[in-house]
C-alpha cells in the first residue's frame, strides 16, 4: 500500500504545482514587465527573420539594451513563441514549466543527499509554497531556467559520486554548463563547483580520475564561446551596470563625509576613515548579512521592489524561522561533529554554498532573483531541523499534520493575494499603462492621423514595448530602428522607431512649439499634465481609481503657446 500511496502524494505536489504556476499565468499579472517583454521579442524576431532585435544571427549572448542577455531564456522561448504567438502566456512558459520541474527535481535532489522520504517531501512542498519560487515562476525571469539547470546539474553529480556512472557525470557538466548560459549569477557559481567536485573526485575519489576529467573537459568545451567575441564583452557588465561598485551615492556620500571631517581633523585621518575601500567593504558584509537575514527572508524580503514582492511577504513563510533558526544549530553542531565522516562532503559543500553563493548578487545588489541559487542551499536547513524534531517528538503525526496545514495554509493565502488583489492593485509597476498607450497611439498611427508621437520616458525602454504589443514586424524594427548613444555604464536604449519617437530632457511646451511651427500633428505622451485641455484620452489604473498616463494633442496645444505668446 505504501509503494502505491507514495507515488501518488507526489503527483498530487506535482498537481499542485501546475495549477499554481500556470492558472492565469498570462492575466496575474495581465502586462508584462520589460525584461520579459525583451525577451519574448528576440525570440519572435529569430523566429521571423533568424535574426535578433539587432540583425545579429543566432548570436551567442544577445546585446539587449546593453545588458548582453544570455541566451538560454531565448532559445527556450522559440517553441512557446512558435506555437502561442507573440503574448504573455508565450512569454512567461518558460519559467512556469522550469519552477513545476524544479518541485520534483528538488524531491529527487534531497532523496540523493540522503534524506529521509518525508524530508525529501517537506523540501518539495517548501520549493512549492515559497513566495521566493512562486513569484520565480510566474514571471519570465532567465533566473528560473537557471536554478533548475544548477539543481540537476547537483542531482547527477551527487548520483556520480555513488554510482560512478560517465553518463552521470557527462550529465551534470551539461546542466553546469546550461546554467551559466540561462544566468549571469552562475558563471561564478557553476565554475566554483565544477572545481570543487573536480578536486573531491580527484583527490578522494581516485578511481574516477578518468571520468572527472571528461567531465571537465566536457565543461570546459561548452563554455568555450564566452571567451569570444560580444560574449566575452558580457562575462562583467552586468556586475558594472548594477550593483555596489556602479552605486554613485556611495563615493559621493564617501566625498560629502570628507568634506565634514577636514574641518577639524587632518587630511591623513579623513582620508583613512572615509574611503571607497572601507564604504564598499561595509556595503559588501551588510550584503551578505541581510541574505540570511531573518527579516529578509521570513518578514519582508524585497520590500522596495514592488514588481517581485508582496507587501509584508518574505521569501519564506514566516512560520518557518523556527525552523530556519534550529536548522542553522545543528548544521553547525553537525559540521564541527567528527563522528559524521560520511556525510563530510555534504557539510562542506552546504557550507561552501552558504558562503560562495551569495557574492555574485552581494556585487550587484541583493535580490531575490539575484541569490535564486541560494535558495538549493537554505532548503536543507530546513530539512535538518524537520528530522530532528521528528527523532524527538513521541506524536511525529501531528508535528506532519500541522506542517502540512501550516504550508497549505501559506500557500493559499499568498496564491489568492498574489491573483487577486497583488496583480491588481499593483498594476502600475507591471508598467500595466504602456499596452494601452500602444493601442490608443497605433490607432492614430495605422490612420495616418499623426506625424508623430513623442513618449516622454518616465517608463523603461518604451519603444520595445511597443514592438511587442503591436507585434511589430522584427525585419521592420531591425531597418529603422536607432539606438541612442551608449551611456558610460554600457547601456543603450532605442530612440526612435518609425513615428515613434523617446523624448530625451524636452520639455512638452518646447515640443508643442515646435511641432505647430512645423505644421505636424503630434501627439504626446506623459505621466503629468496640469492643464484640463489637450488631453485625447486618460490611461487609468486597473480599478479605474489612478491615472497614470496622458495622451496629449500636442499641436492644438502648440497652437494656444503661440496664440498666446509664449512660443518663442
Amino acid at each position: 500500500m505504501k509503494k502505491v500511496l507514495w507515488p501518488l502524494v507526489i503527483l498530487l505536489l506535482l498537481a499542485l504545482a501546475v495549477f499554481t504556476r500556470l492558472y492565469k499565468l498570462s492575466e496575474a499579472p495581465s502586462t508584462l514587465i520589460i525584461d520579459e517583454a525583451h525577451y519574448a521579442y528576440i525570440s519572435y524576431s529569430l523566429l521571423k527573420t533568424g535574426k535578433d532585435e539587432h540583425g545579429l544571427s543566432y548570436p551567442v549572448v544577445f546585446k539587449g539594451f546593453g545588458d548582453y542577455k544570455l541566451p538560454a531564456q531565448v532559445y527556450a522561448l522559440l517553441p512557446f513563441v512558435s506555437f502561442f504567438d507573440l503574448n504573455n502566456l508565450a512569454a512567461r512558459l518558460p519559467a512556469a514549466i522550469s519552477g513545476i520541474l524544479l518541485v520534483f527535481v528538488v524531491y529527487l535532489l534531497f532523496l540523493e543527499w540522503k534524506f529521509s522520504k518525508k524530508a525529501a517531501f517537506l523540501a518539495a512542498l517548501l520549493t512549492l509554497i515559497s513566495p521566493w519560487t512562486f513569484i520565480l515562476s510566474r514571471f519570465a525571469y532567465e533566473a528560473n531556467l537557471g536554478l533548475l539547470f544548477f539543481s540537476l546539474a547537483l542531482l547527477f553529480i551527487f548520483k556520480a559520486r555513488l554510482k560512478p556512472n560517465l553518463l552521470f557525470f557527462l550529465l551534470s557538466a551539461l546542466f553546469f554548463a546550461l546554467s551559466i548560459y540561462a544566468y549571469v549569477i552562475y558563471k561564478f557559481i557553476a565554475v566554483f563547483f565544477v572545481l570543487f567536485f573536480a578536486v573531491y573526485f580527484f583527490f578522494f575519489s581516485k578511481k574516477n580520475k578518468l571520468k572527472t576529467g571528461m567531465f571537465l573537459t566536457l565543461f570546459s568545451l561548452l563554455i568555450v564561446p564566452f571567451f569570444f567575441g560580444q560574449a566575452a564583452n558580457s562575462n562583467l557588465a552586468r556586475f558594472k551596470q548594477v550593483g555596489v561598485f556602479s552605486n554613485e551615492q556611495l563615493i559621493a556620500t564617501v566625498n560629502e563625509n570628507r568634506h565634514f571631517c577636514l574641518q577639524n581633523y587632518p587630511k591623513l585621518l579623513c582620508y583613512g576613515i572615509f574611503n571607497k575601500p572601507i564604504v564598499y567593504s561595509k556595503e559588501l558584509i551588510n550584503d551578505f548579512i541581510k541574505s540570511y537575514s531573518p527579516e529578509y527572508l521570513f518578514i519582508k524580503g524585497d520590500e522596495n521592489l514592488t514588481y517581485m514582492n508582496v507587501d509584508d511577504t518574505g521569501l519564506f513563510a514566516t512560520f518557518l524561522l523556527p525552523l530556519y533558526l534550529i536548522g542553522l544549530a545543528i548544521f553547525v553542531y553537525k559540521f564541527f561533529n567528527k563522528k559524521n565522516k560520511e556525510s563530510k562532503l555534504f557539510l562542506f559543500f552546504l557550507l561552501s554554498g552558504l558562503l560562495i553563493v551569495p557574492i555574485p548578487a552581494i556585487l550587484s545588489g541583493v535580490q531575490k532573483i539575484r541569490i535564486s541559487a541560494l535558495f538549493i542551499f537554505i532548503l536543507p536547513i530546513f530539512t535538518m531541523a524537520y528530522e530532528f524534531l521528528n527523532e524527538k517528538l513521541t506524536k511525529k503525526i501531528y508535528f506532519d499534520l500541522l506542517l502540512l496545514i501550516l504550508c497549505l495554509t501559506s500557500l493559499s493565502t499568498y496564491f489568492v493575494n498574489f491573483i487577486s488583489v497583488h496583480a491588481s492593485k499593483k498594476d502600475f509597476y507591471y508598467d500595466s499603462f504602456a499596452k494601452d498607450i500602444f493601442a490608443f497611439t497605433d490607432d492614430y498611427v495605422k490612420k495616418n492621423e499623426v506625424d508623430e508621437v513623442i513618449i516622454q520616458s518616465f517608463f523603461s525602454d518604451p519603444l520595445m514595448y511597443y514592438a511587442y504589443y503591436q507585434k511589430i514586424e522584427p525585419i521592420y524594427y531591425q531597418s529603422k530602428i536607432v539606438l541612442d548613444q551608449s551611456e558610460g555604464s554600457g547601456f543603450q536604449h532605442a530612440l526612435s522607431l518609425g513615428k515613434y519617437r523617446v523624448a530625451k530632457n524636452e520639455e512638452p511646451n518646447t515640443l508643442a512649439c515646435a511641432a505647430h511651427l512645423k505644421g505636424l500633428r503630434v501627439i504626446y505622451v506623459d505621466n503629468h499634465w496640469l492643464s484640463k485641455d489637450h488631453i485625447l484620452t486618460r490611461i487609468k489604473s486597473r480599478s479605474g481609481a489612478l491615472t497614470y498616463a496622458f495622451i496629449i494633442d500636442l499641436s492644438s496645444f502648440g497652437e494656444e503657446l503661440t496664440r498666446t505668446g509664449k512660443c518663442k
